[in-house]
């Protein structure tokens, strides 16, 4: 890590280091040379099934003619199947990039800039002043983040944890950032909604809040499309079973995949859930065009911190029911892995434009509290805990 002062501001320059990622990279470059025979032997299968089917020529010497409808199946799932390999393999070889052949250099001047390099892959992005919020970190991930208007961005992955410190403190002074530890931000911050959603008047004239409609409209999109590329090969299956009465169970199959395809896509297109606002009001409807169901009246919010089986901290922002009798008694809104500022901020925002409480349980008051919860269930749970509970530290 190299933090200085250049004529475009001050300028801190990460580098990859440390031993220990040469046996990430040799792990990631055995990896992809299975994932090159994987890629090359699914791409020589769809070539030469499609050169069969074109020419009415057997695929191999001693092999039948293709029949149309089991080869469309069998074409359709290796198209699928090759685009997350594929995928996978441009993420793993960036990753191997990252590790060995790449820099960071983030220069506080004006604005924020970020110029980054993988391999021979150069990029650049500006992050107005007014634009930013804070810059923290996130100690499990050494992650070096910026919260910005409309969400938060990974500014570079810092190992050693004095160098985050140092970066994050230098930028910090030198673009006059707030500190992490004030989670409760500006009050006009408050009012601007994270990324990925929308404030809405709905049909019946009221202020909603919706997920991203224009990220809704492409999923529906790319759902319709695949459902009608499945329904195809469903409809030529089954023209074809008088004489082939063996498809009978992929025709079905593929004729139920089809079906859950077109449900979801028109279940994309015409419904949502949206989250009505009104003073002291907030109520969860599923809205099917101009139709409106009540699914959930809320009485307060919360903020609640929990962990995943594999230890990853997840934050999310919950509404609580207002009649006790209500079920369930709470229904999630947002979440988010590791870091806790989207649904913190949607849960502030949500607060001020409905006025309703919100007990935000993630922050580090409501540490010691965990901690007393966990020492009560360790100690019910037997003898082998309570030897654990006693081990424990009590604060």
């Amino acid at each position: 890590m190299i933090l200085e002062r250049t004529h475009q501001g001050l300028e801190a320059r990460i580098r990859p280091e440390g031993v220990g990622r040469f046996f990430s990279a040799g792990f990631l470059g055995f990896w992809l040379c299975g994932w090159v025979v994987g890629e090359t032997f699914a791409l020589f299968l769809l070539v030469r099934g499609a050169w069969a089917l074109w020419t009415g020529e057997p695929p191999g010497e001693n092999a039948e003619p293709l029949q149309l409808a089991p080869a469309l199946a069998v074409g359709l799932f290796l198209l699928f199947w090759l685009t997350f390999w594929t995928f996978g393999g441009v993420m793993a070889m960036r990753e191997l990039l990252r590790l060995l052949w790449s820099e960071v250099r983030l220069v506080a001047g004006p604005d924020l800039t970020i110029h980054e390099r993988i391999g021979p892959f150069r990029s650049m992005k500006v992050i107005a002043r007014s634009d930013l919020r804070r810059i923290y970190s996130i100690q499990r991930k050494c992650r070096l983040v910026a919260e910005t208007t409309s969400g938060t961005l990974d500014l570079a992955t810092v190992p050693r944890e004095p160098d985050r410190e140092s970066i994050e403190k230098a930028l910090r002074g030198e673009l006059r950032l707030e500190d992490p530890a004030d989670q409760g931000g500006t009050p006009g911050s408050v009012m601007q909604l994270p990324e990925g959603w929308t404030e809405i008047v709905d049909a019946e004239g009221g202020v909603a809040l919706v997920g991203d409609p224009a990220v809704r409209k492409k999923q529906a999109r790319f759902t319709w499309i695949l459902a009608a590329g499945v329904l195809s090969v469903a409809l030529l299956m089954i023209s074809r079973m008088a004489g082939h009465p063996e498809w009978w169970a992929m025709a079905a199959m593929v004729s139920a995949a089809a079906a859950g395809l077109l449900w979801g896509a028109w279940r994309l297109a015409n419904t949502r859930l949206e989250w009505r606002l009104g003073h002291g009001t907030l109520t969860l409807r599923r809205r099917t065009r101009a139709v409106a169901r009540d699914l959930f009246d809320a009485a307060s919010l919360e903020l609640v911190e929990t962990s995943d089986s594999d230890g990853d901290p997840w934050f999310t922002l919950k509404a609580v029911a207002r009649a006790t009798n209500q079920e369930p008694r709470r229904r999630r809104i947002a979440s988010a892995m590791d870091d806790p500022s989207v649904p913190r901020r949607l849960g502030a925002w949500l607060a001020a434009k409905t006025r309703l409480p919100l007990d935000d349980q993630a922050g580090r008051s409501a540490r010691p509290q965990q901690i007393v919860d966990l020492i009560t269930q360790l100690e019910a749970s037997g003898r082998f805990g309570r030897w654990i509970a006693r081990r424990l530290p009590r604060q």
